[in-house]
């Protein structure tokens, strides 16, 4: 099932572990059967890049103000 479901759809080179797709598709399946099995992949998979962008950014904005007062 993870053959086929990762390069489906996240085949353009989202970095994407395959618990979480999996976690995705079982738990979209048991809470909207075999439609949520793709839906439930897809969703997870882009609220977890979601949460590393949220955690990222107070890294980003902290190297952004370090190169603005550098000058």
């Amino acid at each position: 099932m993870n053959n086929v479901l990762k390069p489906l759809l996240l085949g353009r080179g989202v970095a994407v572990p395959i618990a979480v797709i999996f976690l995705g598709a079982i738990g979209g399946f048991l809470a909207m059967g075999i439609i949520g099995l793709f839906i439930g992949a897809v969703v997870l998979s882009v609220g977890y890049k979601l949460f590393l962008a949220w955690l990222e950014a107070p890294r980003r904005r902290g190297w952004y103000l370090k190169r603005l007062l550098s000058f």
